[in-house]
This record gives structure tokens, C-alpha cells and sequence, in this order.
């Protein structure tokens, strides 16, 4: 059973119910929608026209278009009516959430509500997402292949992301593979779906509790409402299943039931909620032939990345309010991660440095030799071909900027067996050679990545190991 498809829990003041999954597209379909190319609609906060363009895709609350506004591509989303009249709070919280500024660019935040003199009804305008990205959903059903690299870069921004929604007091109510998109080359993201944004705190307001699979256990049992807890364990749940490729809960008691049946679920994501590595409790263990992902994927992390699970999935049940893993201890670990990356010349597989040699290749089990590193005050980065040091390597002033690359590891044009270190900043670097030699590097050249060359980024130096 893959719980990812189960669908969106509604919270309604008479129960929760079951409702359908996530966003399809439906690409050419005769099936009448909402609204048609040609539409016109008011924005109502900005005065400005919006007029419709295509259809995207439909989901549980309504149906996405691509649309033009004041010259600019855009999205709208409109809901459909019987939407509407589940959530009453809908237009009021739409409203409140769109005055705010996003918590980063990577938000498709809610800009202005839209309407129309044509029709009844309400939607909203956000930036367009554009076809780069794909939904989450592709990499956890792995119909998606990225690299773990990108992987990485996808979860540093995103825990960043919800570090940034949660410090002014918000929570997102609905963290799922379904919410979030990827750019499966470079590990952008964008955060989507920001409608369910709510005051952290509201939650016994909300309609929306989360998706199926990604709920934390007090909610699964109605315990509490959506907060920024459950979002923390949601952003687990979203990175356990993307590196290890198993759901954390699902092990051997879902293999032992004979029929996966809905009252199963509840049971195993909600009471007897029990993470599949638990160290004191074997009873719901990955089984051979059955949860593949987890007994591949799991040993292959350095040691720092499974304590954080363990955390995340021990303590994180039984402590919500105190056990729960932060958005920027995720981030260390995925940019630890990010730098500690050794790909096999053999097979290529993606393997990781942790000073543990001699190592072997986890895929083909080619023995590995300990990779050239540069050491900076605060990091120790892999140097592979197509490995960067970002701002926040050279300069910790700028904790966790990663806008720009301000240097990447490139092969030599005539040389491919030789890799330098290539300064993409606007300054000339400082190099001390082993014989104390000085050299200076100016933007756009490289530097060989040759044992005790240092670099002086500013005040900062760093050594080539």
C-alpha cells in the first residue's frame, strides 16, 4: 500500500473524513472545468486583470491555471464550490495570508484573491510554478530519479523554508511529497499549495489535517490539531522516505497483515505508531524481500543522518512537543551531507565520506580510496567534480547562504583526469603553494586541487587535504 496516494485527511467539526489524493493533470480531457481559456478576473487587492490562459490540473479543493497578469505569467487556483462551503474560513484566511510577505521566493504564495463578474465563487492568484519543476510525489514513488546530491540541495532549502514560515509564528498545516515540487537537475524547490497557511495554533479551525502517510501520530488520533510540531514531523517523514525509500512506520507489522486495510493504517500511523529501525523494539523491522528501500538505503548514511531519523522517529512519537527534529538540524545535515558526497569510479554510486577507510562501495562493493577534501573553518567539502563552496563555507556571517556557488570543482579542458578548484567570485583569491610560493587567482581561474595548497577567502583559510 502506498499511503503517499491515500489522499488528503479533511477536519471537519463533525469528523475527519477521507478525500481523494493530491494533484493530477489531466492534460487533454473533455471534462468541463471551472473556468476556460479567455476568462477574465479581478484580482481584488491589487486592481488588477487576470485573464485565464490554460488549464493545469485539478485536486482535492479545486482546479490550477496558468494565467497572465499586468504582462506577467502567473497561476490561479479556483475552488470548487462545494469547497467553498467546507471551509467557511476559506476567503478570510486567503486574505490574511496574502497581506504578508512570502517567508522566501521559494513560496507560490497567495498574492490577491481573485473573482469574477461571470461566475460565483473565489480563487487566488500565486507565481506560476513552470515546467521545470515536479512534484515530490514522482521522487517518493520513485518514478522520479534524482541524485542524492540534489536531494541534499532540495531539503537544505526546503527545511529552510519551513525554518523561515514557522519563526514569525505560522505553520503549514499540509507538509507532503504532494506540497512540495523539485528541479530534479539542480535540487531547487518550490513550495506549493500555501493556501492551508494558517496562525500556529488555529489548527482546530483548520479543514485540512494533512495527507494521508505524512500525519504525525497525536493527529492521526485526533489527539491534537495541525501546529508546528506536525509539520516537523511531516518534513521527517518527507526526507526518511525520499533517502530510504520506505515509509518510516511501515515495516513488518504492514507486511503482516494479510489485507492493508484503511482501519490498519490508522492503526499503525496512529497507536501502536513504531519506527522500523527502533533500537529497543524490533517488532516492526524492515522485512527481506518486502521493504527493499529501507534495508539498502539505510546503511549507506553516514552515522550523523541516523541518529536524526532515530530521534525523529523514537522521541518524535513519544514527545511531540520536545522531540521532534528542527528545521535547521536538518538543514546541518543536509548541507553535511551535500559535502560529504564520494561518487564510485566503478559503478557511480553516490557513497559518503565520513573518514571510515578502508570503504566500499555500498552498490558494488569496489573499495574506495579517501577522496581530496578542502578543510575551512567550518566545513570539510568533497572535492568531486561538480562540488561548490557556497557562501556560507568561506564566510559564516553568511550562515546557510546558498544563492551562488562562489567556487565549483571543473575538470581541466585538456586533462580530464585532472580537477581544479574554479573561483566564481568577483575577487582575486590568495594561494600558498607547499613551497610557500604565493599565487593569485583572479574570477574565472582555477587553482589545481593538489595536498596542503591553502586559499585565503578573506580572513578565512582553508586547506587542500
Amino acid at each position: 500500500m502506498d499511503a503517499c496516494q491515500s489522499g488528503k485527511v479533511v477536519n471537519e467539526q463533525v469528523g475527519r473524513s477521507m478525500t481523494a489524493a493530491g494533484v493530477e493533470s489531466w492534460g487533454e480531457s473533455a471534462v468541463e472545468t471551472l473556468l476556460s481559456p479567455g476568462d477574465d478576473l479581478l484580482a481584488e487587492s491589487l486592481a488588477q486583470e487576470v485573464r485565464i490562459e490554460e488549464f493545469l490540473a485539478e485536486g482535492t479543493q479545486g482546479e490550477v491555471y496558468r494565467a497572465e497578469m499586468n504582462g506577467r505569467q502567473v497561476a490561479v487556483k479556483w475552488y470548487k464550490p462545494e469547497w467553498i462551503r467546507i471551509d467557511p474560513q476559506l476567503r478570510e484566511r486567503l486574505k490574511g495570508t496574502s497581506v504578508r510577505e512570502p517567508p522566501s521566493p521559494r513560496y507560490l504564495w497567495p498574492e490577491a484573491i481573485v473573482v469574477s463578474s461571470e461566475r460565483p465563487g473565489f480563487g487566488y492568484v500565486m507565481p506560476y510554478r513552470g515546467p521545470r519543476f515536479r512534484d515530490f510525489d514522482y521522487v517518493i514513488n520513485e518514478q522520479l530519479k534524482v541524485s542524492l546530491r540534489t536531494l541534499a540541495t532540495a531539503f537544505l532549502q526546503t527545511a529552510e523554508d519551513y525554518e523561515l514560515l514557522h519563526a514569525p509564528g505560522l505553520c503549514y498545516v499540509d507538509v507532503s511529497a504532494g506540497n512540495i515540487a523539485v528541479d530534479p537537475t539542480t535540487g531547487e524547490v518550490r513550495i506549493c499549495d500555501c493556501d492551508n497557511v494558517d496562525v500556529n495554533g488555529n489548527g482546530k479551525h483548520s479543514v485540512i489535517s494533512g495527507t494521508d502517510g505524512f500525519m504525525a501520530p497525536e493527529i492521526v488520533q485526533m489527539l491534537d490539531y495541525p501546529n508546528r510540531q506536525s509539520d516537523l514531523w511531516s518534513l521527517a517523514v518527507l526526507i526518511f522516505w525520499a533517502f530510504v525509500k520506505n515509509h518510516p512506520l511501515l515495516g513488518r507489522k504492514e507486511y503482516e497483515c494479510q489485507v492493508f486495510t484503511p482501519k490498519d493504517q490508522l492503526r499503525l500511523l496512529g497507536p501502536e505508531a513504531l519506527f522500523i529501525f527502533d533500537p529497543d523494539n524490533p517488532s516492526n523491522r524492515p522485512v527481506t524481500g518486502y521493504n527493499i528501500g529501507a534495508l539498502t538505503y539505510w546503511p549507506i548514511y553516514p552515522e550523523f543522518m541516523r541518529e536524526l531519523f532515530m530521534r525523529a522517529f523514537t522521541s518524535g512519537i513519544r514527545n511531540p512537543q520536545g522531540g521532534r527534529v528542527y528545521e535547521g538540524e536538518w538543514r546541518d545535515a543536509m548541507a553535511q551531507l551535500r559535502d560529504s558526497i564520494i561518487t564510485c569510479p566503478h559503478c557511480g554510486a553516490e557513497n559518503f565520506y565520513d573518514g571510515d577507510f578502508p570503504h566500499w562501495c555500498w552498490q558494488c562493493r569496489t573499495e574506495l580510496v579517501p577522496p581530496r577534501r578542502i578543510v575551512l573553518p567550518n566545513a570539510s567539502v568533497v572535492m568531486e567534480d561538480g562540488a561548490a563552496l557556497y557562501p556560507y563555507h568561506v564566510d559564516p556571517t553568511r550562515h546557510f547562504d546558498s544563492s551562488a556557488p562562489v567556487a565549483l570543482v571543473v575538470r581541466h579542458p585538456q586533462r580530464r583526469d585532472l580537477l581544479g578548484l574554479e573561483n566564481r567570485t568577483q575577487a582575486a583569491w590568495r594561494v600558498i603553494l607547499p613551497d610557500q610560493k604565493e599565487l593569485t587567482v583572479p574570477p574565472g581561474g582555477c587553482v589545481g586541487l593538489n595536498p596542503q595548497v591553502l586559499i585565503a577567502f578573506g580572513s578565512n583559510m582553508a586547506e587542500i587535504v
